[in-house]
């Protein structure tokens, strides 16, 4: 292939791709998608800025030339055009592993650029050649290995002097060639047809020659020159096409052929490259496509070997075991960045968050706790990070390695740390235990003061476990961020200004402190002397804050570590044990839903300014992400802490419209929920994914339908209403026609905008997706209210998910469909309407090899927008159901490509290879952010859903520590800050829903549950679980009694019209008999394992059998 063409030496490009794009002007008010505009019309224009006349693609196109042809010869004038193309980041940067940023351009944002040209003019045509590119044209020319005389765009045009002689047509050749193709439709291959079917075939980067029956007979008949009739009578028939088609000149172009069939069976759609390599059987639409001239014809036998969901109910189900066996275990002490990961701690709500290191170290970091104003400038000292290193050792070191060092919480959850390491046949132990110098822990208790300083407690412990005397010193040193310490009665003391603070207190009843002038007073050593078998103790104690004085020192004084520790361990243990959510048979799972809960609280912040609480994406690094902190509170509703959830929340509404998504809305953003402004200085609002808005909504509506708080909608629903009205008001912007009076793909989708990470602009149907289910949430939650407005948004609901729905089938019918690992294919569904091509595929990757480097790195912006919040997220929102073909599409493609790597030559997570399918595959980099687990749930596809939970939960998971990263682009080596609460919050999220599923009028129990959990002694117990059906709370185990399992459903406060208990027990035999309430009960399935369990009482049943 050519990556930089030199014309004179190749044969000339002759694909125009004028007609498969949209010809536009462009002007003042509308200098983004244009204006569309025909020759003739655009002739008669006569306002100065509009003398410009373009095209417009909705994929980026590689421009060798553009030809214009006039209607008489130009003027002087016409001939001073300048040719410009639409630029924001394009050429990207050249790949490098293991991820890049792959970013799009899009027809929206960016700018226009002059593009250097020669120009040959040839009576009324003149020519617009691209001169090799440079920095001097576009600031990103070198990223390319060398000059192109090619430009990439989604859009261009001439842009006059003065009103041009009139056109007669505008052509644009991109770098292909038309070649020729043909190609054979069978149809009716494997279940016959009886009918007569109209079939037409359309083409989108060529066009048809001609088609002509194939097998058929004199009652078929063309008519017309892409349209044939056929009478199948329960025959194979079909037709053969001839195709100009294109052979692309560059790696990665959108020029790729695709042809279109339309018939009474459904349109789809395939790539004349896909031919190139093997036959297309497509099962659905009972169709085989071949090249024209292949001998064989449609065989059974064309389906070779299973699809991944095909093989999961033949393996034995997953275990925590065999997938902590089988994935890659992630590295404390190097992520991907080759840091140390570390532990944050604090108290409850506090903006003062302290960090831990992997090893025992510590950092304040007063960029990343997100201290603001007031509480900025209290982090009084040199730079963004303050750390102390522990070290020991008669000379002070400070390393330590993974064999030697051991990291824990107290109990597997209490935000204790505990770190233990060795050094010269000491053993050291340390603990850490956040708190306040003064005053109560709880943010919701009114006394408790936000500025009163947060402490962190350092309990050392040094141990001699030999029979002879040692001695043992322990070395405290600063970063430069302290100017130089002093020691002050064992108060160590940094000048500032001419002013002294405390950094540091140390206590010790058996040591001598002392401060190395040679380090630059930086470095404390502390010796204590060891009897054999005998152990000392020393305390640290280290203020967040930085402007503490000697006047502060007495409070430190009077610290007493035990009597401290036990009030954070009480504190914690007492809000943990009020929010327990299940106790399986599954010890981690267990311990993640306890560590979760102070996790998020740790992780919050009661804003200084305004006491309203900021829930941040995690808890040092990132600040507020709207749906990531909905993600939190749809656990604790679930867990029935409304009170934290409702505060939460309330930031939201009270701080609606205070910052404006990025997107191209029109008129006044004051209705939207997104930013988290409190005023010019104290704002922890972070990116403007345009999902904010729907997510929270949503989780407004959520948290109404758990909690069944009156006083709480009625106080909110106004905000809710505007919030919902302005999403209606947006998406009716969309709801235009096209020239054939058609409405557009996008109409009545939500204006183009941000989707996540990728900061190109698109019609994203998942942001779509979010603003449906919002609506109907809220209009669910008016209608049990009882509020007379639910009738009109239920309305609005269902006309949104109309539309929706509609741009969606359009948009995959269009697509070509795609390989299946059992040789079959299947439509896919795309991610925006105008999407023709899968990215996170083979198009992006050849793409890359432009920049001839020969890597292959996570594309981690397609992978965020195709996989992350892809399709899937179309199935969980209920615009596409669980139980139709769509959906197995979608799965089907998750499962067999987009997570394994041979299938596209390309990672979402860390590379799979197919061996290891079974635990390393089903997953994306944020494997418990968005998964497809509950759309198995829903399907009650129980061994795919109990897969997933295990590999999404194990994948991401230190279990030293019950902490998850937030995302990895390769094994061992994650990435992303701590506490990444919100990915916490979904896996237990997601273990509950296999405990109990809220579906529509239905509640399932125990749908996912593992058999193993029920063998003998084993015991699954739901503690107290909220749903919008009410509160309720079981327990099932073995029974007493051979080959029974025992059941007490306590549904005396559920009110649903349907609950199904599901039994998954291990004994491989059906239900025999159901006893309920010791009396013979008859409503259960056998084959579903399921039972019928009666709402409002309290049920105990003995399954047998």
């Amino acid at each position: 292939m050519l990556i930089s063409v030199n014309l004179s030496a190749q044969v000339k490009p002759d694909f125009n791709v004028a007609a498969f794009g949209k010809i536009r002007y462009w002007n003042a008010a509308n200098n983004t998608v244009g204006i569309p505009v025909t020759y003739a019309v655009f002739n008669n224009l006569a306002d100065q800025d509009t003398f410009n006349i373009g095209m417009m693609w909705w994929e980026p196109r590689d421009i060798q030339r553009v030809e214009i042809q006039y209607a008489q010869k130009p003027s002087p004038k016409t001939l001073e055009a300048q040719l410009q193309y639409w630029q924001e980041t394009w050429p990207q940067e050249p790949p490098h592993m293991p991820t890049i940023d792959d970013l799009d351009d899009d027809p929206w944002k960016g700018k226009w650029i002059t593009a250097a040209t020669a120009v040959e003019v040839n009576g009324n045509k003149i020519v617009y050649y691209f001169k090799p590119m440079t920095e001097d044209e576009n600031k990103n020319a070198n990223f390319l290995p060398e000059p192109v005389t090619y430009r990439r765009a989604v859009k261009l045009r001439l842009i006059y002097p003065q009103k041009p002689t009139a056109i007669t047509a505008m052509n644009v050749f991109s770098m292909s060639q038309l070649i020729n193709k043909s190609v054979r439709i069978e149809m009716g291959v494997d279940k016959k047809l009886k009918e007569n079917r109209d079939i037409s075939i359309e083409v989108f980067n060529g066009h048809v020659k001609n088609i002509k029956g194939w097998n058929t007979g004199s009652g078929d008949k063309k008519t017309g020159s892409n349209s044939f009739r056929i009478n199948f009578n329960n025959n194979s028939k079909g037709i053969i096409a001839d195709i100009s088609a294109t052979k692309e000149l560059l790696p990665g172009s959108n020029d790729e052929t695709i042809v279109t069939v339309r018939s009474l069976s459904g349109t789809y759609s395939f790539s004349i490259d896909d031919l190139e390599k093997e036959p297309v059987y497509i099962p659905y639409y009972n169709v085989y496509i071949s090249k024209a001239d292949n001998p064989a014809h449609f065989s059974p036998g064309i389906v070779k070997g299973k699809t991944i969901r095909e093989r999961i109910p033949e393996v034995p189900e997953q275990s925590y075991d065999r997938a902590r066996n089988e994935i890659p275990h992630l590295d404390p002490w190097k992520n991907q960045y080759g840091n140390k990961i570390y532990l944050p701690l604090a108290t409850d709500g506090n903006w003062q968050k302290f960090a831990v290191e992997w090893g025992g170290d510590i950092f304040l970091n007063k960029r990343e706790t997100k201290a603001q104003g007031k509480e900025l400038a209290r982090c009084n000292w040199n730079g963004t990070i303050l750390s102390w290193k522990f070290g020991a050792g008669n000379t002070p070191d400070f390393e330590r390695n993974q064999q030697d060092c051991q990291m824990s919480f107290s109990d597997d959850y209490i935000p204790v740390i505990r770190s233990v390491w060795r050094k010269d046949g000491l053993i050291y132990n340390q603990e850490f235990v956040a708190t306040m110098l003064s005053g109560p822990l709880s943010p919701f208790d009114a006394a408790r003061d936000e500025q009163t300083p947060a402490v962190l407690l350092v309990k050392f412990v040094v141990s001699n476990p030999t029979n002879i005397a040692k001695q043992a010193n322990i070395w405290l040193k600063a970063n430069d961020a302290v100017t130089g310490l002093s020691n002050q009665h064992n108060f160590l003391m940094d000048d500032i200004g001419g002013q002294k603070f405390v950094r540091c207190f140390i206590q010790s009843s058996n040591g001598n402190t002392s401060i190395d002038e040679a380090s630059g007073n930086r470095t404390v050593k502390q010796s204590l002397s060891l009897a054999p078998n005998s152990s000392a103790e020393v305390f640290f104690y280290f203020p967040f804050v930085g402007d503490l004085t000697e006047k502060d020192q007495p409070a430190f004084a009077s610290f007493n570590y035990e009597k401290e520790r036990n009030k954070v361990v009480a504190y914690w243990r007492e809000v943990v044990n009020k929010n327990l959510l299940f106790n399986v048979p599954e010890r981690k799972f267990n311990e993640m839903a306890k560590a979760v809960i102070p996790h998020i609280r740790m992780s919050a912040t009661k804003d200084p300014k305004s006491g309203l609480f900021m829930v941040p994406a995690s808890s040092l690094g990132y600040g507020v992400y709207a749906n990531e902190a909905c993600y939190q509170t749809f656990l604790l509703d679930r867990m029935g802490d409304f009170n934290t959830s409702a505060a939460y929340l309330n930031t939201f509404v009270q701080l609606q419209g205070t910052r404006s998504l990025p997107g191209d809305f029109t008129g006044s953003q004051q209705d939207v929920y997104y930013g988290v402004r409190v005023d010019s200085v104290y704002d922890q609002t972070f990116n403007g994914y345009n999902m904010h808005h729907g997510v929270t909504l949503w989780a407004l509506s959520r948290h109404y339908l758990n909690a069944k708080n009156n006083d709480w909608l009625k106080a909110n629903a106004s905000s809710m209403k505007r919030a919902a009205d302005w999403l209606i008001k947006q998406r009716s912007y969309s709801m235009t026609r096209d020239e054939n009076n058609e409405p557009v793909r996008h109409y009545g989708l939500l204006p183009a905008g941000v989707l996540e990470d990728p900061e190109d602009w698109q019609h994203w149907y998942t942001t779509n997706a979010y603003g449906y289910i919002a609506i109907k949430t809220m209009a669910k939650a008016f209608e049990q209210a009882g509020l007379p407005e639910a009738a009109h948004y239920k309305n609005e609901a269902a006309a949104f998910y109309k539309d929706i729905r509609r741009s969606v089938e359009i948009a995959s019918e269009h697509c070509p469909v795609i390989r299946l690992r059992n040789g079959t294919y299947v439509p896919y569904v795309p991610i925006r309407p105008y999407q023709r091509f899968r990215y996170f595929g083979v198009k992006k990757r050849a793409y890359y090899e432009r920049y001839k480097k020969n890597i292959y790195p996570t594309l981690r912006l397609s992978a965020t927008r195709e996989v992350l919040y892809g399709p899937i997220v179309l199935i969980k929102n209920g615009i596409i159901s669980a139980d139709e073909p769509m959906a197995d599409w979608i799965l089907n493609d998750w499962e067999d490509n987009i997570t394994m790597s041979t299938s596209l030559n390309l990672n979402a997570h860390g590379w799979v290879d197919d061996e290891y399918w079974f635990s390393r595959g089903g997953m994306v980099f944020q494997a418990n952010l968005q998964n497809p687990v509950p759309v198995y749930l829903s399907k009650q596809d129980i061994p795919a859903a109990i897969r997933g939970v295990y590999n999404n939960f194990v994948s991401c998971l230190y279990p030293e520590v019950n902490v998850f990263t937030e995302e990895y682009r390769k094994w061992v080596n994650a990435s992303g800050p701590f506490y990444k609460i919100p990915d916490e919050s979904r896996a237990i999220q997601v273990i509950s829903e296999m405990l109990v599923l809220e579906k529509e009028k239905e509640l399932l129990l125990a749908a996912g549950t593992p058999r193993r959990w029920l063998e003998p002694g084993q015991r699954i117990e739901l503690i107290n679980a909220f749903t919008e059906y009410g509160q309720l709370h079981y327990t099932i185990q073995p029974g007493k009694i051979a080959e029974t399992i025992e059941a007490d459903i306590d549904l005396t406060k559920v009110d649903c019209p349907s609950v199904q208990l599901f039994i998954r027990a291990p004994f491989q035999k059906p239900i025999k008999s159901v006893a309920l309430n010791g009396e013979q009960w008859q409503h259960w399935d056998a084959a579903k394992e399921s039972i019928t369990v009666p709402a409002g009482k309290r049920n105990r049943l003995v399954i047998s059998y």
